[in-house]
């Protein structure tokens, strides 16, 4: 007989997204997402620093990628937060609750909170992604008080507005490719729990 109050401790124990976030880090590393994310990133990072690109053209192109980032990132999450949700609501109740009552492998988490976390590692990275993009738009404004600010700071230190645009522009572009490749992770996860609900309806695995 499980222990339904350690069930229930268990699962309301995270009190924030990052909470939740962190969950992630004992789960398998998503490598397949992040390797391609991290060279793009110095690829970007290698070319723009290692060419005679314009300030100008660079810092139009940061522009770009952000304003690309933002209109793919709201899109793209409108359907995710949807799609979770139905998926939530039409999931056989009983089969959420013995996922709970299951460790996942080594992790230390329930094999439900496992899934879940890896449904909330996306939605971590769309909203803190779409948060860091208007903050830039905002305080990176053409002749923006954040700009004004680094170039008063930085004095007579040349190309310092090129480089931080190259910098600017290479993490976004890589973190871009990173949300895309979590789509697949995403669902993936809805289409297995998904075919489990459906495998055990005949059974008495949640009964």
């Amino acid at each position: 007989m499980p222990n339904n109050q350690k069930i229930a401790d268990e699962l309301l124990a995270d009190s924030s997204l990052w909470d939740v976030y962190r969950l992630t880090w004992k789960l398998a590393f998503p490598w397949g997402s992040v390797i391609p994310s991290v060279l793009l990133t110095f690829v970007v990072l290698w070319i723009y620093l290692t060419t005679s690109i314009e300030t100008s053209v660079v810092v139009s192109h940061s522009r770009q990628v952000i304003d690309l980032g933002i209109s793919f990132v709201t899109t793209i999450l409108g359907f995710l937060i949807a799609g979770f949700t139905v998926f939530a609501t039409i999931t056989n109740p009983r089969l959420f609750v013995k996922m709970a009552e299951i460790n996942s492998n080594n992790s230390g988490i329930s094999w439900l909170k496992a899934t879940f976390a890896i449904f909330m590692h996306t939605f971590a990275h769309y909203t803190w992604f779409l948060i860091a993009a208007l903050m830039v738009k905002i305080f990176a404004l053409p002749s923006g008080m954040l700009g004004n600010a680094i170039l008063m700071a930085a004095g007579d230190l040349p190309d310092i507005k090129r480089i931080l645009a190259t910098i600017g522009l290479s993490i976004f572009s890589g973190w871009i490719v990173y949300l895309a490749l979590l789509l697949q992770g995403f669902i993936f996860n809805i289409y297995h729990t998904c075919m489990l609900s459906i495998s055990v309806s005949g059974e008495n695995l949640v009964d």
